[in-house]
């Protein structure tokens, strides 16, 4: 059977490492992704170029300001800066 470029004798895939690293900063935190348009994304990486801030920081702001909306005002400050 063939294998794949990724060899299963490091244990690691694409994007991954094999030694079970963790950024710091990721410590205690989940992802939140979505798929979106290309133009979509685009117009997101180009604001957060525009403003000389991170898709990240952009993204904890508009779920921010989204709950703030719903009423959710303990919930939004998870997302302050």
């Amino acid at each position: 059977m063939p294998t794949s470029s990724f060899s299963k004798r490091s244990g690691a895939g694409r994007g991954e490492r094999a030694s079970g690293y963790i950024q710091p900063g990721r410590v205690g935190k989940k992802p939140l992704v979505g798929y979106f348009d290309k133009d979509a994304h685009k117009a997101i990486k180009q604001l957060a170029l525009d403003l000389d801030r991170g898709v990240e920081d952009l993204m904890g702001e508009a779920f921010h300001d989204l709950l703030i909306k719903f009423r959710k005002t303990q919930e939004a400050d998870l997302f302050r800066r």
